[in-house]
């Protein structure tokens, strides 16, 4: 019988057994990158584009393009496409971002081939519909009008805004004008530049059978595929375009709360320090159990809760704490903030507390290796990031092994309070 006074027995985590995607290149240079395994007979099938914002000519034109693909073919509607989903049991999404944009779609392997299909007449057919993108305008002018009104958003979008310059693809975001001046040739226009018949990454993710795998490879290898016009992406590494004033506060008087944002620049994730810079966000607030939260949460009450995060870009990093609190707090939660960087730049961390957060960190890293789809992520975070599946062994073994003196250093290095950026919407 389980005795249920004793706890079970655990081990550390000493090495992580990734398992590995295969790597084809087609004939038309298609990047081919597949996985089978998992125990459901399901599937994914991305396609992934270098197509994002950060190379649109035309503010908005990589978001409503991506999301207008599945509005409508030359020979569907976006409701005949969306019931020809819908019944065989499937789901697809369109996903944008600074340098990529995706589309991707899961379902059942058995009807795998009918799946692609789909996916490849929203490549290769799509027509743009007028009224389609007018209603997802004002959707959008709403979403936008809502977000404003948010604190959080504005502080975040205020925050990347100082770090980069309002006219950086890194710190722009989508405007109520660019909404409005957006044209369907400007949607045209991207998608001939940078989507159709351009270079792309596949990634096949499941329990499915090898000849359905090789089936869509052979369909592939006869899209006729044409170089980018800038085929040599930049990879050079931004410099934040810092403000002489750092410290930016936007007066809402009709807000009972604030928001807050603080934080600074930092470097990609090929970068030597990243893995201990991570145990270091970690430490300050980036669990539940984190300093920032049993300060300012736990014992101050002064928020519901306040987190820590690094933001690794393709060519530039930063690390950001976030909060919001009761106006009349706001100061009183920046000094709290300030005081937990100092004590991480003069204190050494205690083996108890470095103990958990080390627990903490290699339990998450166990769990993103739990499914087909979470070990395509993993892939995608290190080939987009030009790194190798060693980058998470590294990663372990700098959990494992870094020392307080290690963090404190790191502390004093990127945790600069005379350089941070400081954002507060509310009052102060």
């Amino acid at each position: 019988m389980l005795d249920r006074n004793t706890p079970p027995t655990f081990q550390t985590i000493k090495h992580l057994d990734i398992l590995p995607l295969s790597n084809q290149v087609l004939s038309n240079g298609i990047r081919c990158h597949t996985l089978k395994a998992g125990v459901q007979e399901v599937f994914k099938i991305e396609l992934i584009f270098q197509a994002g914002s950060h190379y649109e000519q035309q503010h908005g034109a990589s978001f409503f393009m991506i999301k207008m693909l599945g509005e409508g073919t030359k020979s569907r509607s976006s409701t005949q496409i969306n019931e020809a989903i819908d019944q065989l049991g499937g789901f697809i999404e369109f996903n944008q971002g600074l340098e990529r944009l995706s589309i991707s779609i899961m379902g059942l392997s058995r009807y795998m081939e009918k799946f692609f299909e789909i996916l490849e007449e929203l490549i290769q057919q799509p027509s743009f519909p007028e009224e389609e993108l007018q209603q997802l305008k004002a959707l959008t002018l709403q979403n936008i009008e809502v977000s404003l009104e948010k604190n959080a958003f504005l502080a975040s979008v205020k925050f990347k805004e100082n770090l980069f310059g309002e006219e950086h693809s890194y710190g722009r975001v989508l405007k109520a004008e660019d909404v409005t001046q957006i044209q369907t040739s400007d949607l045209q226009t991207h998608y001939q530049k940078y989507l159709y018949q351009k270079p792309f990454d596949l990634i096949l993710i499941g329990n499915f059978k090898e000849e359905q795998g090789q089936q869509i490879f052979q369909k592939i290898e006869k899209w006729p595929i044409q170089g980018l016009e800038n085929t040599e992406e930049n990879t050079d590494l931004i410099s934040p375009i810092l403000p002489q004033e750092r410290k930016q506060l936007i007066v809402r008087p009709d807000k009972l709360q604030s928001s807050i944002r603080v934080g600074g620049a930092l470097f990609t994730k090929s970068h030597p320090d990243y893995p201990k810079i991570a145990v270091v966000n970690e430490i300050l607030g980036g669990y539940y159990g984190s300093r920032l939260m049993k300060n300012i949460r736990e014992e101050k009450g002064f928020t519901y809760g306040i987190y820590s995060q690094l933001a690794m870009l393709r060519r530039a990093g930063y690390w950001v704490i976030g909060t919001d609190v009761k106006k009349e707090l706001t100061q009183q939660t920046l000094d709290e903030i300030y005081k937990e960087i100092r004590i991480l730049q003069e204190e050494l961390i205690t083996e108890d507390e470095l103990s958990t957060v080390r627990s903490y960190m290699l339990g998450a890293f166990a769990g993103m290796l739990n499914t087909p789809f979470e070990l395509a992520e993993v892939f995608k975070s290190i080939y987009f990031n030009q790194l190798g599946y060693e980058f998470y062994q590294t990663c372990l073994q700098t959990i494992q092994q870094i020392s307080p003196e290690e963090i404190r250093e790191m502390a004093r290095k990127y945790l600069d309070t005379a350089h941070l950026i400081e954002v507060v919407v509310g009052d102060k």
